[in-house]
């Protein structure tokens, strides 16, 4: 996980820095059919898109391309950055799988050879062919009547040394005739899917629209169509389109101009605008909305059957979610076991294009993956409310609370379920074992881990979820709440351990590290586990107070409390060594794992504290027993 930087003044120091997720081993789609959901990572704000000028940028799923140096280009649309004739302008920006803005914007042009009476023309997602390197980009046009549109997929071929992108024709439009579904007060919009290759041939997918026997507008809950990718290289070549073909009732008969589509997933919402990937060892995966706050995945063997259930990723009643593209971390044409999932996300409940940003999820494919543990934390805020779970909590004053650690599975182990966090409104988080979140109103953010259903034959305590009246929602392991609320769900037993979760915290001017509460003013930067109680080869650490400034020593004479137990010999290869150091005009004290006090200038280390198991490792109930 990417950590933040540490501000001092005019100083960064960074704590722990992260990584990011490093490619992975490959994984079919079956093995995807259960997932966890890492939580939401904004990669550009809407002050940097404003920046860079790119108001309403992207406003299609991404199209994402390797460049050199471990960037990437992405391509998307910015409806305000063409012309008075053609507002819709194709962006690509050069940046990284973290901040696509990296590199800043390389171009922004509109689509060549653009047919008329289309009022609206962009694209987003590419492909590149494998042995021609000729890139092809998938068009979304809109034609306008009776204050309705009607969105078709075209193709076009993408230059990528100028980012500009030629008009190829047209692929799929949909089964039900413009006129008569305008005229009718309906919009049909087939979004922008991906280009997704699979046993030689090019697919597109997306819901198609038709007219029951009644009259009525029926929509399929995902459709698809192809092309054989060496014809569609070939028409390509001659600036023209190769026919594609709808999937209808087992065959591929159906023209993609207007003909009839079967329904991949009969009985299911329609997949918006959604975005197909190829997995490493077959199959694929889908992603895509299931309406403007939820985003669902779905898998299948082949892209035509067996498809899974659609399993919610993530869902934001607070916000709107659109436009969603699954991207490999190695290869973005190709998921591994861990791939991201990017959206676009307003930032009002209605979709205002002058206030957006772009997040990203990390989901990870958990049947097979080796068994992990992460600790469980429960943080208390200023105003006395609480959240509790496995992410990280840097929000001023909110400090780590309650007596021992819990610790859950990164995955699914035998005998236990997943646990979701969730958040009412705005503010009032919780954590279940229903992955509705106890309704569509609330927000799915993320897996927190994987709980036992029974009581393990290891350490472990069994957890509740509590409620207080004012809303404040925690986890407990008293059935009676400490007295404070209801408890209304159990959830299971967590993984146990007494150890004591010693954490550093920053204000501009200090930092403060503890395993108690801290001011409004300082803002958690991480953890490590201290002991609890005095066994051979620890002593106490304590925390000390002088002036303004907070620091921890060995020594019992600054008469402080008492922060835990840190041992003077490093137990096993996992602990890692943390120093004091002082740095700055008024010589600051700060503990560091880095015994060059994390380069800051100027700054000395002034003593070994001891050894500390960071609060990232693997979680261990033995120690400290």
């Amino acid at each position: 996980m990417k950590r933040a930087l540490v501000i001092i003044g005019l100083l960064s120091l960074p704590f722990m820095p992260g990584r990011e997720a490093s490619a992975s081993t490959g994984i079919s789609s079956q093995n995807c059919a259960e997932v966890s959901m890492g939580p939401a990572e904004v990669v550009v704000t809407n002050a940097a898109r404003e920046r860079h000028q790119l108001g309403g940028w992207p406003e299609t799923a991404l199209g994402v391309l390797p460049d050199s140096g471990g960037f990437h280009r992405f391509v998307s649309v910015n409806p305000f950055g063409g012309t008075m004739t053609r507002p819709q302008a194709n962006v690509v920006t050069r940046g990284t799988l973290a901040d696509p803005l990296a590199g800043g914007v390389l171009s922004s042009t509109t689509v060549e050879k653009l047919p008329g009476g289309y009022e609206w023309a962009g694209g987003g997602p590419v492909f590149r062919d494998p042995d021609s390197g000729l890139v092809l980009q998938v068009l979304h046009l809109e034609r306008y009547a009776h204050d309705r549109f009607y969105g078709e997929l075209h193709l076009g071929r993408f230059d990528v040394a100028t980012g500009r992108t030629t008009y190829l024709g047209p692929m799929v439009r949909p089964r039900v005739d413009m006129e008569a579904a305008l005229s009718r007060g309906y919009n049909i919009d087939l979004g922008t899917s991906s280009l997704t290759l699979i046993d030689g041939y090019l697919h597109v997918y997306f819901s198609d629209a038709s007219f029951d026997v009644a009259g009525n507008l029926a929509v399929t809950g995902l459709s698809t169509a192809r092309a054989p990718l060496g014809e569609v290289i070939a028409a390509a070549r001659s600036g023209t389109v190769s026919p594609w073909r709808k999937y209808h009732q087992g065959e591929w008969a159906s023209p993609g101009i207007g003909g009839d589509a079967g329904d991949l997933q009969p009985g299911m919402p329609s997949a918006w605008a959604p975005n197909v990937i190829r997995a490493a060892e077959g199959g694929v995966i889908m992603v895509a909305a299931a309406d403007d706050r939820e985003i669902v995945m779905s898998s299948s063997p082949d892209g035509l059957t067996g498809w899974t259930p659609r399993i919610p990723l993530f869902r934001d009643p607070e916000y709107t979610n659109a436009y969603v593209t699954a991207v490999g971390t190695d290869d973005p044409s190709v998921a591994g076991r861990q791939f991201y999932v990017y959206n676009t996300q307003f930032l009002d409940k209605q979709p205002n294009l002058r206030n957006m940003q772009l997040v990203r999820h990390l989901i990870t494919c958990t049947a097979g993956s080796a068994t992990t543990t992460v600790p469980l934390i429960r943080h208390r805020f200023p105003d006395g409310r609480h959240r509790v779970t496995t992410t990280e909590v840097k929000s001023s004053g909110a400090y780590p609370e309650y007596g021992g650690i819990w610790g859950l599975y990164r995955t699914k182990h035998a005998g236990t379920a997943p646990l979701y966090g969730c958040r009412e409104g705005t503010s009032g988080y919780f954590i279940t074992r229903d992955v509705r979140c106890g309704g569509k109103d609330n927000a799915l953010l993320n897996t927190e881990g994987w709980i036992h259903t029974t009581a393990p034959d290891v350490p472990s305590a069994l957890l509740y979820r509590c409620r207080q009246a004012g809303g404040d929602s925690y986890v407990s392991i008293d059935p009676t709440c400490e007295g404070a609320g209801t408890a209304s769900e159990t959830l299971g037993h967590a993984l146990w351990s007494p150890r004591v979760l010693f954490s550093r915290f920053a204000s501009r001017d200090d930092h403060w590290e503890t395993s108690g509460a801290v001011t409004t003013a300082y803002a958690r930067e991480g953890s490590w586990y201290l002991e609890p109680a005095r066994t051979a080869g620890t002593v106490p650490l304590y925390g000390c107070l002088t002036g303004t400034d907070h620091f921890v020593t060995r020594d019992a004479g600054c008469a402080g409390r008492t922060e835990g137990y840190i041992h003077t010999a490093r137990p096993s290869e996992a602990y890692q060594a943390i120093y004091r150091c002082s740095w700055g005009p008024s010589r600051e004290r700060f503990t560091s794992i880095r015994d060059d006090c994390e380069g800051a200038p100027g700054a000395v280390r002034e003593a070994l504290l001891g050894y500390v198991l960071p609060a990232d490792a693997p979680f261990t109930m033995a120690a400290a027993s």
